[in-house]
């Protein structure tokens, strides 16, 4: 075990040596290059910070030098992840913002869909580089939406990072998740059953509203439900008790005794054909997330 542990601290010490010593003067891939002028990039909240893109089109190099830029403006910045904020590569969330009036801006970054919020997912346990984006592109081509991806490359306050992928944030809008705007209004009727954005994970954040699942998993542990959309400081109480409600009735059938009743069983609550998917593309993939951590699902009006 002392053996192990040494290693382990070794490979680490020895990875950020490595990140220290590269100088990035230009590569195939876009150089995203960010400056927190001094600032140290917290869980929670975002800092402000400078981002700038050197995206030239397919089959010219890009240089880290260059004087022109793809996104040359600012941004708020955090770490995100849970386990992953143990490894020395972090990956970041990140907003953009304009630099005069501070406000959030839409950009179509590396000319995916224009947005506002996006993830630099950094594949540190991943040696292929790869898995994520295989994975969304096998879940996009079974006819359902997945973050799109571009590889990348990643300057820190002069330091390379290394390789990392920009992602599309799970958030709901036209290009994204395309379900129901849910105004706080929508406490009755039709008009509260959706859209709704899930997620289960665990509570990184204590201002995070959440509840508890009604059944355990597997091995006898809590599951925990997170409200992503709408977000914890949007979201009202009577919306909150009827997603709730709709969940524990959903994982009640399934456990029960009648979980194949056409009529009391779970299928009247969920998409059997995307649920399925989901099944085939977590045991192909070996996702070690699936079912208990990093998992989204939603709900659409109706």
């Amino acid at each position: 075990m002392k053996k192990a542990l040494f290693f382990v601290l070794v490979f680490i010490w020895i990875d950020k040596i490595i990140a220290q010593i590269i100088r990035l003067d230009s590569s195939e891939l876009p150089i995203v290059i960010i400056d927190t002028r001094g600032k140290t990039i917290a869980n929670d909240p975002k800092i402000e910070a400078h981002m700038k893109i050197i995206f030239n089109v397919q089959g010219k190099k890009n240089y880290s030098s260059s004087k022109t830029a793809h996104y040359n403006n600012f941004i708020g910045i955090e770490i995100r992840g849970n386990s992953s904020q143990s490894y020395p590569q972090k990956q970041f969330a990140i907003e953009l913002r304009d630099s005069v009036s501070k406000s959030d801006i839409d950009f179509p970054l590396l000319d995916l869909p224009e947005e506002e919020d996006w993830v630099l997912y950094a594949p540190y346990n991943d040696i292929s580089l790869m898995r994520n984006v295989l994975t969304y592109h096998l879940w996009n081509q079974m006819g359902h939406w997945g973050p799109r991806t571009k590889f990348c490359e990643v300057i820190l306050n002069g330091e390379y990072q290394g390789i990392y992928i920009l992602t599309e944030s799970i958030k709901r809008n036209a290009e994204r998740i395309d379900i129901a705007k849910l105004n706080p209004e929508d406490t009755t009727g039709l008009e509260i059953t959706g859209g709704y954005i899930m997620k289960i994970d665990k509570k990184n954040n204590p201002a995070d509203k959440s509840f508890i699942s009604a059944v355990k998993s597997t091995n006898n542990q809590n599951i925990t439900w997170l409200y992503h959309y709408p977000e914890s400081d949007d979201i009202n109480v009577k919306q909150q008790d009827y997603i709730k409600k709709f969940i524990d009735s959903f994982e009640l059938a399934l456990s029960g005794a009648r979980f194949m009743d056409p009529n009391l069983g779970f299928r009247k609550y969920i998409s059997t054909e995307s649920f399925i998917d989901y099944l085939l593309i977590s045991e192909f993939t070996r996702n070690v997330d699936a079912y208990k951590a990093s998992s989204f699902l939603q709900g659409e009006i109706g």
